[in-house]
């Protein structure tokens, strides 16, 4: 039998957390240069793109981890029926 994996965690709105994922250091590994996590601060952001759209224009793959707050705000919970 076969089995789609990762299927069954989208449908059922799993969250993979505790701990979270540091999909920095798994870009890491990989050869990438990576970004984050960056947390809940819009401030921090803009700078950390940057470097990310820097790295990459100098040749190199980027990762860049940005941590949100699970759930959606009200006009996005309107827009999809949530």
């Amino acid at each position: 039998m076969r089995r789609t994996v990762g299927l069954g965690s989208f449908l059922s709105r799993e969250r993979l957390s505790d701990p979270d994922i540091d999909l920095a250091a798994m870009g890491q590994a990989q050869g990438a240069v990576g970004f984050g996590p960056v947390e809940v601060r819009p401030d921090r952001l803009p700078g950390v793109l940057a470097d990310a759209v820097a790295a990459v224009r100098a040749g190199a793959v980027a990762v860049v981890d940005v941590r949100v707050l699970p759930g959606y705000g009200p006009a996005m919970a309107a827009a999809t029926g949530g």
